[in-house]
């Protein structure tokens, strides 16, 4: 037993001390993203940044809304009417990222509501999150690393819930050059695998959720007491399982073009999934220095629950 005990101590103490040789390597163009640096839109997985480099941002959303079933337990079923968060929302993100060694990056968020039906406009949810690098893409062609984060509050009194919202989640990433000794056709490795590069996400949280009051009377197109009341809407604090998925080619010297397919549940709300898939998403980063990009995104079905636009385009 205590042999045992003594070959895992072994075991974790030489890849604690091999944890920085991994992280250690020649790096690739840096692209700006919302935390990290993969250049994608919706998810935190990316690219870790050097000690000492910095990553400033300005990302713009715009999202649209359609329609609200009352009927929360039938996804999408009608009657239905106008979602009380308007036509649309408008927001602006600012993110600070900062490289502190090879293995650790912090980041800041500063989220403005500009335009919402439902939400006063100003500052909203500000955040931080920290990331640990585990395997270093640029030198085994696979990158792992955790993300930890956390949003306060907002300083307007309707534009969040008063509970602190956090989580944390697992971020993968693959470089398609890594595989091309293995298939060994050289068409498919030059112009597919070389170029291309995916992304996955695996998250749990606790952020804000919109929930309805019970509509009671029940109106007389929808008898059932379970009808949502679209006058009586609330943010309050709910536990959140998640995951993405990305894909992306750089079809030009340092210009993306990408998609990305993000999922939630919110598990204490059984019939409530929100499914947001964005295409095209397409970036291009001038000399290390600059990044622009744009993004388009579509709902799986525009009304099929309480968080998600019908359409949003990302900038």
């Amino acid at each position: 037993m205590m042999r045992t005990r003594i070959t895992i101590l072994t075991i974790a103490l030489v890849i604690m001390l091999a944890i920085p040789a991994f992280a250690e390597a020649p790096r690739m163009v840096h692209r700006a993203s919302q935390v990290g640096g993969t250049g994608m839109m919706m998810m935190r997985t990316g690219d870790q940044l050097d000690p000492g480099e910095m990553n400033l941002s300005v990302f713009v959303e715009y999202e649209a809304f359609d329609q609200l079933p009352l009927n929360p337990t039938r996804i999408a079923d009608p009657p239905s009417v106008n979602d009380p968060r308007g036509d649309a929302e408008l927001w602006t993100t600012v993110t600070y990222n900062y490289g502190i060694t090879h293995l650790f990056e912090v980041g800041l968020q500063i989220p403005l509501v500009f335009v919402s039906d439902l939400r006063d406009a100003g500052i909203g949810r500000i955040g931080i999150d920290t990331r640990c690098l585990i395997l270093n893409i640029d030198k085994f062609g696979l990158g792992i690393s955790s993300t930890l984060w956390g949003n306060f509050p907002s300083f307007q009194l309707d534009n969040s819930s008063n509970e602190f919202n956090g989580g944390g989640e697992l971020n993968f990433s693959l470089r398609g050059e890594a595989g091309t000794n293995y298939l060994g056709v050289p068409w498919f490795d030059r112009w597919l695998l070389e170029e291309a590069s995916g992304h996955v996400t695996l998250g749990w949280g606790y952020e804000d959720y919109l929930q309805f009051g019970k509509w009671s009377p029940p109106p007389a197109l929808l008898n059932d007491f379970t009808a949502r009341n679209p006058n009586d809407a609330d943010i309050v604090g709910q536990e959140v399982l998640y995951a993405g998925a990305g894909l992306e080619y750089q079809i030009y010297d340092n210009f993306w073009v990408g998609t990305e397919l993000l999922a939630k549940q919110w598990p204490d709300r059984h019939n409530d999934n929100n499914w947001i898939l964005t295409f095209p998403e397409l970036t291009y980063t001038y000399e290390d220095i600059f990044t622009t990009g744009i993004a388009f995104g579509i709902t799986e079905l525009g009304s099929n629950d309480n968080h998600q636009p019908e359409w949003l385009v990302k900038g």
